[in-house]
């Protein structure tokens, strides 16, 4: 009898479990009092999301929700036009752009015991001096994103402890083109991003030891515009988009596999 019972309850719990690995479920985030918001990365238990949304003046925010607190604006940014565009796996580290007057944006790093950290630019002036962060190092210790320069062209970057924000540069070195970096391998050794190449076109591209490669070598004239938009952790899964026509109107999503690095 004491075996029968044993064996009912293995079978019970194995029903259950694996119930709860097959479990699926919604939660809606809710807003900062606004109509909208949206979220752009969670943590790896998925305890913690970030974004934004607007608030009850229709101003945008960041944001930071948790199952025990909900929808909360980043704290130091509650009154600051922001948006959060990354968080650490750990889901303690956050980075993406606030408003630090003038209209100008910068790129910030947020810790929970610490608050915004702004990381500046790459010598922009005027109203087009805006950055924003878009990934990070689990530690936080290194961001990467893009930047306006001295001369007013937006570049990736790459912002470090120790030596700040650092120009990435663009296809062929060209300082009048854009770039942007937009994930970065947890060991740092891979970025990936898009660059201008000429014609106000873009293609994928990734930094290894700071020089700037195409990801695909061998694409036809035809394909005038790609992003890369994210990487995974161990540096061997790039995906992204491509558009295959002249009239900008063919998107088409790619998986990439083999670690450039």
């Amino acid at each position: 009898m004491k075996n029968q019972l044993l064996i009912i309850i293995v079978i019970l719990v194995i029903i259950l479990s694996s119930l709860d690995i097959n479990a699926q479920s919604l939660t809606w985030l809710g807003t900062l009092g606004g109509a909208v918001s949206t979220a752009y990365s969670v943590s790896d238990d998925g305890s913690v999301v970030v974004g934004e949304s607007d608030n009850l003046l229709e101003n945008s925010r960041a944001f930071i929700w948790t199952a025990a607190n909900g929808i909360q604006p980043l704290n130091t940014l509650q009154n600051i036009n922001s948006w959060a565009s990354h968080i650490t796996p750990d889901g303690n580290i956050v980075v993406g752009s606030a408003n630090v007057g003038a209209f100008n944006y910068q790129a910030m790093k947020w810790t929970s015991n610490g608050g915004v950290e702004f990381l500046g630019t790459l010598g922009g002036s005027g109203s087009t001096n805006n950055s924003e962060g878009t990934s990070c190092l689990p530690d936080g210790s290194v961001v990467v994103g893009v930047a306006s320069t001295a001369s007013n062209n937006h570049h990736a970057f790459k912002w470090t402890i120790s030596n700040g924000m650092e120009d990435l540069g663009t296809f062929d070195n060209v300082p009048n083109r854009f770039s942007a970096a937009t994930g970065i391998s947890a060991d740092g050794s891979l970025i990936v991003g898009h660059s201008e190449y000429g014609g106000s076109y873009t293609r994928p591209c990734y930094w290894v030891s700071g020089s700037i490669q195409e990801l695909f070598t061998s694409l036809p004239t035809s394909i005038e515009l790609g992003e890369v938009t994210s990487v995974s952790q161990n540096g061997s899964y790039i995906s992204g988009w491509i558009d295959d026509s002249t009239t900008f109107s063919d998107e088409h999503a790619y998986l990439w596999r083999g670690n450039p690095s």
